[in-house]
This record gives structure tokens, sequence and C-alpha cells, in this order.
């Protein structure tokens, strides 16, 4: 019995390091034009946005070109995705994208309503802070000593988040889906530090904010 070696031999591209053209989620470089690629629309990195509106209109927020609110916290990856949030003056409005009647809906709601609760308690107004690095020790060491409270598939969170003007260590807090404390904590992150705002509003649709 006779082993055969073939030898294969490939021409290595000594140019540099191969293209790599995945960008946002549901993106792809195009070469030709220098755009990416999302399916339904083109974005244009150089000014962060969009060439043409968006599709769903004003259903998906004022801004008819942008790509999502946060791209680090959100993705968009059809190029139709509505925003998370709106501010109207004092009012934070948040749009329920969970399925109507869902679990994550019905904990959303009683999230918010609770989170307007706090807001009364802390004398009808909170305002949008970054923590100090001792309050986020002390909010981390809460999360780990409360954590053991939670069922399985919660985690445990701010009523409301610190970040949105609740204390460190909070007054009430929720065993919640990951997805709802996620979905929460990202639209807080958006908003600007300094925003102060005496209500929050859940709704299915942000024209309605």
């Amino acid at each position: 019995m006779v082993n055969t070696l073939t030898q294969h031999w490939v021409e290595q591209d000594q140019d540099g390091e191969p293209e790599q053209r995945l960008r946002f989620q549901g993106q792809y470089f195009d070469v030709e034009t220098g755009l990416h690629y999302n399916r339904f629309r083109y974005y244009d990195p150089d000014v962060g946005r969009f060439v043409s509106q968006d599709v769903v209109r004003l259903v998906g927020g004022i801004n008819f070109y942008f790509y999502a609110a946060n791209p680090i916290a959100f993705v968009d990856p059809w190029g139709m995705a509505p925003i998370a949030h709106q501010r109207n003056g004092k009012t934070l409005c948040i749009k329920d994208k969970f399925a109507a009647n869902s679990p994550e809906s019905k904990e959303l709601k009683n999230f918010v309503d609770r989170w307007n609760k706090q807001i009364k308690n802390n004398g009808g107004s909170m305002t949008r802070r970054v923590l100090s690095s001792q309050e986020q020790k002390d909010s981390d060491e809460w999360k780990r000593k409360i954590r053991c409270q939670c069922l399985a598939g919660k985690v445990a969170g701010h009523v409301p988040d610190a970040a949105a003007g609740g204390p460190a260590v909070p007054l009430d807090w929720m065993a919640q889906f990951p997805a709802t404390n996620g979905y929460v904590g990202g639209l807080v992150r958006h908003l600007p530090v300094g925003y102060s705002y005496d209500n929050v509003k859940l709704v299915a649709d942000l024209a309605n904010c």
C-alpha cells in the first residue's frame, strides 16, 4: 500500500490583512459606494445617518435618518427599528417594545408605575446622573447580596435605575426578566446627564408622547 502526499500551494496576499466588512448589526460594507448596506436602506458612516428616510416614518420617532438611539445598547438590523424613548419636556416617554400582555410587557408596566411612585417620594422629580465610584461600589454590593432572593431567570433591578436619579442602594427593587432590565438600563444610559423629569409614561407608540 502506497501513501501519496499531495502538496497544494496557495498564493498569499502580501498587501495586508483580509478586509472585515461587517459593521453595525445588520450592516455590510459596500465597497463601491463606501456606504453600509442595511437591507432596506444605506447608512453613511461619515455623518452617522441613513441616506434615505425611515420607511416607518413617525412610528420610529422624529428623526427619520438615524440608526438607533444608542448603537451599543440597541440595534436596528433592518434599518427600521423605532427608538426606545422620547423626551417631552419633563415627561419621559418609554416605548413598550414587548408583545401586548406578555410577561415582559406587564413587568415593564409595573416597573414604570413603581418608578413614578419613587419620583413622587423623591420630591416630585429625578435627574439623570453619573454615579460616583463609591456609589457604584455600593450598588454592585447591593446587587450581589440581593441576587439570591431572585428566582431562576430573573435579575435584581433598582426601581428606578440609580443613574436615572435613584439612590445607589434602592428604596424599591424588582426581580426582573433580563430583557426588561436591560431594556430600561439601555435607554437610561442614553439619557443626557442632567436631564430632569417629573413623570415617566409608558406608550405603545412614541407619537403619543
